[in-house]
């Protein structure tokens, strides 16, 4: 039997088109999850994906629950003017997406599903076993693991687990030693953002920023994880394969607004970009 683990990244809005991936992945390839780790909006997918033993179930739940967002307005409201925002720690207040995780994360996981966050005072990840927690502390840690600085408040000290890893697969690789294989499904390009270039606007050059960000955190978490699992290897230790998924191009223009027909389109690409097969296989 193969022990296959889902990692996934974080991404905001760019989340939808890792329904998409799965959907293909467990509808097309069988692929049947026994655990889901997550980082931001990974976590959100992760709970879903380990809420049904049949992982083609399970995506057909998220991809759905992605398709039912009308806009922006179901997962964050903005709080309005910058320095009323800036006082209150966040330009957005995150009661819609509560209300929506409440409904989500409702179902317990029938398989081990782990959310990460950053204590933002030491920079340590956090690890939340979301299968041992309350309804109430699941989505606590879900909203910690997605509270992008500035965008959303913090819970308590712990913010988005992106600020550290993009994806858990560092934490993948130690958990599950035994794993025959781990699918790392990333929401944004890993050929680089200088290679999705598009005209922006005066106004969204904080956004690029944030891209390039993002983008030097992902291949950091790349580069940690493929060390560690050449190390292994080295040692003649069993290694399984890591399959790593990516867009082909940036699945949504702003991973902090939530358009309908841009989250539509996300699912769609996430679906036939995994047809494609992986961007990287480590074998």
């Amino acid at each position: 039997m193969t022990l296959r683990i889902a990692c996934l990244s974080g991404g905001g809005s760019r989340g939808a088109w890792q329904a998409g991936a799965l959907r293909y992945l467990a509808s097309r390839e069988g692929a049947q999850y026994d655990a889901a780790h997550g980082i931001s909006v990974g976590s959100l997918n992760a709970v879903g994906l380990c809420q049904h033993a049949d992982s083609r179930v399970a995506a057909e739940v998220i991809e759905a629950r992605w398709y039912s967002l009308r806009g922006t307005g179901d997962v964050l409201r903005s709080r309005g003017p910058w320095l009323s925002a800036i006082a209150a720690e966040s330009l957005y207040t995150v009661d819609p997406l509560r209300a929506r995780l409440t409904d989500w994360a409702g179902p317990r996981a029938v398989k081990p599903c782990v959310a990460w966050a950053v204590e933002t005072m030491s920079g340590a990840l956090g690890r939340y076993d979301l299968a041992a927690l309350s309804l109430d502390k699941r989505v606590e840690a879900l909203l910690a693991s997605s509270s992008y600085p500035l965008a959303m408040p913090p819970v308590g000290t712990m913010r988005d687990g992106g600020l550290r890893s993009l994806f858990p697969l560092v934490e993948c690789l130690a958990e599950y030693p035994d794993a025959d294989v781990i699918d790392v499904l990333v929401c944004s390009p890993l050929d680089g953002p200088e290679l999705q270039v598009r005209e922006y606007k005066p106004g969204e050059e904080l956004m690029r920023c944030v891209e390039l960000l993002s983008f030097g955190v992902a291949l950091n978490s790349l580069n940690e994880a493929k060390v560690a699992w050449l190390e292994r290897k080295l040692r003649g230790e069993r290694v399984p394969a890591v399959r790593i998924y990516a867009p082909s191009e940036m699945p949504t223009p702003d991973p902090m607004a939530f358009d309908k027909s841009a989250i539509e389109a996300a699912i769609r690409q996430g679906f036939d970009d995994a047809a494609r097969g992986p961007w990287q296989e480590w074998r």
